[in-house]
């Protein structure tokens, strides 16, 4: 809602732009149509610059930066990758993983960085995540989906950030790792 409100004050000012020039390519009749026109620019102007300050607020404000951004995000796999090696409730989610997690870690985070409102490092090194066909090659049933969301729902946990924002983003990761299911 807020994002439509911001596009229609940004049309309304294109609007009132070309209005305003097309005032001007006639002849100027008299001082007071003058002077609507310079009290239509200057309205103009700072709606301009008042939405300049809003989207520069709104881009500061992703969950990246709530979180407190790459070192949280770090952490944030850190411990789910610890979780996921050390839970018994997780052993096939682990199965399906290489020994090796290193690279998991690196992919995970770089997907997070991202999907969370940082820089898109995974999208610039690997291209479109396409999660659900690069997850394909493995068995991911409803007990390896819950399994995910048992060990990041403990690492979520770990990391500070506002209440309302891990609620969100836990209802996110839950339909994500739902839709990854590809077996019963």
């Amino acid at each position: 809602m807020f994002l439509k409100t911001l596009l229609v004050a940004n049309v309304l000012a294109l609007v009132g732009v070309a209005a305003t020039f097309n005032l001007i390519k006639k002849p100027l009749i008299n001082k007071t149509v003058s002077k609507a026109i310079l009290q239509e620019f200057y309205c103009i102007e700072q709606l301009i610059l008042k939405n300049r300050k809003l989207m520069t607020d709104i881009q500061q404000k992703t969950p990246y930066s709530m979180m407190g951004g790459e070192k949280s995000i770090l952490s944030l796999v850190d411990r789910f990758y610890f979780y996921m090696d050390t839970l018994a409730e997780a052993t096939e989610l682990r199965a399906i993983h290489a020994a090796d997690l290193s690279v998991t870690k690196e992919k995970l985070f770089k997907f997070l960085s991202g999907w969370l409102g940082g820089p898109d490092l995974f999208q610039q090194e690997y291209g479109h995540p396409r999660l659900r066909q690069r997850h394909f090659p493995f068995k991911v049933d409803q007990q390896v989906r819950d399994q995910w969301m048992l060990c990041m729902n403990k690492a979520l946990y770990e990391v500070a950030m506002p209440d309302e924002l891990r609620k969100n983003i836990k209802q996110a990761l839950d339909d994500l790792a739902t839709h990854m299911i590809n077996a019963e």
